[in-house]
């Protein structure tokens, strides 16, 4: 019971924390694109949404192991 619900938590955190370095990445890209050159947007933009993807799967992998 402890255990799981330190793996929660855990997975929480994560999932909570590739949200909030998402919003960064996005102000950099979008500097970045005024700069340099539009294409530089979605690049980045599919980074932060991939580490956000990343972390749900891994809150669900660990969701299934209880």
């Amino acid at each position: 019971m402890r255990q799981r619900r330190r793996r929660r938590l855990i997975a929480l955190l994560i999932v909570t924390a590739a949200i909030l370095l998402g919003f960064p990445v996005l102000a950099v890209a979008d500097y970045l694109a005024a700069r340099i050159d539009p294409l530089v947007l979605p690049v980045f933009v599919f980074a932060a949404w991939g580490s956000c993807i990343a972390a749900m799967a891994w809150l669900m992998r660990g969701a299934k192991m209880d």
